[in-house]
């Protein structure tokens, strides 16, 4: 019964993470052509919207990294090793 347990949480971490990868993915795309958008216009500098479009990334991925790290832990808060 607990391998049972065991192995649909696994199942529910896995659907978690793929789909923050997916979110994750899709706001990659979206500010990747947002920086682009802004390179094209003329209100920015090529310089700026090159490091806006940067930032945006990085923090995009943070927020990946973030997350996975708060879904892995969840067992582990729920299910201590010892």
């Amino acid at each position: 019964m607990k391998t049972k347990t065991q192995t649909k949480q696994i199942v529910v971490e896995t659907k978690q993470i793929l789909q923050i990868v997916g979110y994750s993915l899709s706001l990659g795309f979206i500010l990747s052509v947002f920086g682009t958008w802004l390179n094209r216009s003329r209100s920015l500098s090529n310089f700026t919207a090159e490091m806006t479009r940067f930032y945006l990334v990085v923090t995009a991925v943070l927020m990946l990294f973030i997350a996975i790290h708060l879904i892995m832990n969840q067992r582990y808060l729920h299910h201590p090793v010892h």
